[in-house]
């Protein structure tokens, strides 16, 4: 089985994927997982991570005979930014790449929110 997490907001998916198999319900939707089973080689399930929401819960396989187990990124990317330093960088400045303007509005007023700005 592979699972591959893919939050990279600009450029191509790293999703081992041809770009034309990899179709966003809109630009909002940059964050991608693909999941591929071992069982079923030509088949992948794609959950698209719209940046505004709170990244989902997803199934990880296991072996064939066993349940999925949900994995809830959230909390893990909540831990990575806690333990990773990431609380450090300087929000004052333009992320890259750039953000829409909307997104930029909405990013700032989370920001704010969390006394980051």
């Amino acid at each position: 089985n592979l699972v591959e997490i893919d939050l990279l907001r600009g450029g191509r998916h790293s999703v081992a994927l041809p770009p034309d198999q990899v179709r966003a319900p809109g630009d909002s939707a940059r964050g991608l997982v693909c999941v591929l089973r071992d069982a079923q080689p030509t088949s992948r399930e794609l959950y698209y991570m719209p940046l505004r929401e709170r990244l989902r819960a997803i199934r990880i396989p296991l072996r064939p005979t066993d349940a999925d187990v949900v994995l809830d990124l959230q909390p893990l990317i909540d831990r990575c930014y806690r333990t990773g330093g990431y609380w450090q960088t300087d929000y004052s400045l333009p992320p890259e790449p750039p953000l829409s303007e909307t997104d930029l509005v909405w990013a700032r007023d989370i920001l704010r929110q969390a006394g980051r700005l």
